[in-house]
């Protein structure tokens, strides 16, 4: 798992006997973009690569952050790629919000919003809400159980519906909450990706 700090997928992974690496600068400082060829047989990579820089929803600084934050933003989804190409996993997948990225690496595979993956939850109405999220990779797309948007954007949204809490919306606890896997997705993708 790359760029992965929630440990969504990680645990589902783990949970059914796979030997998961789990790899993201916030949990021990690795950064993806060094990592050496170390492993003989991969099964699948995921990679959430951190989105500040290419979410559609920050256009609006694009210009003011310039050349070296997109390169930056690049730097991390070229480094997923190139371990796609060592590894030639079973299956792998790039997720990142609607925005610039796809002008780098062309149209998406698949695009989906939460709650049109709730139903695989207990309490679907925790992820009852829409950010549209695009994905790129060679995997099976898990079969849809939607529940209606009842929160609408999460993009709007400075408060956890599970837990209630606020987050300033510059806090580091807001940018991870708010680009968190959602979990209905991942129980339905790795029903069907394992």
């Amino acid at each position: 798992m790359l760029y992965e700090a929630s440990g969504v997928f990680s645990t589902l992974y783990r949970n059914l006997g796979y030997h998961v690496v789990q790899v993201d600068q916030q949990l021990d400082g690795t950064d993806v973009r060094l990592l050496p060829k170390q492993y003989a047989d991969v099964v699948g990579i995921l990679a959430f690569p951190p989105c500040t820089h290419l979410a559609g929803s920050g256009a609006r600084w694009w210009k003011q952050k310039g050349d070296a934050a997109l390169l930056e933003a690049l730097s991390c989804v070229d480094a997923v790629f190139r371990l796609v190409q060592i590894y030639r996993p079973h299956f792998w997948l790039i997720e990142n919000p609607v925005g610039r990225l796809t002008r780098f690496i062309g149209k998406p595979a698949h695009m989906f919003h939460p709650h049109e993956y709730a139903g695989y939850l207990e309490n679907p109405s925790v992820e009852a809400y829409s950010k549209k999220t695009c994905l790129w990779g060679h995997f099976r797309m898990p079969e849809k159980k939607p529940v209606p948007p009842l929160h609408g954007s999460m993009m709007a949204k400075l408060r956890d519906p599970e837990t209630g809490k606020f987050y300033s919306f510059t806090s580091r606890e807001c940018k991870n909450w708010r680009s968190r896997t959602p979990l209905g997705f991942a129980r339905a993708f790795v029903e069907v990706n394992s």
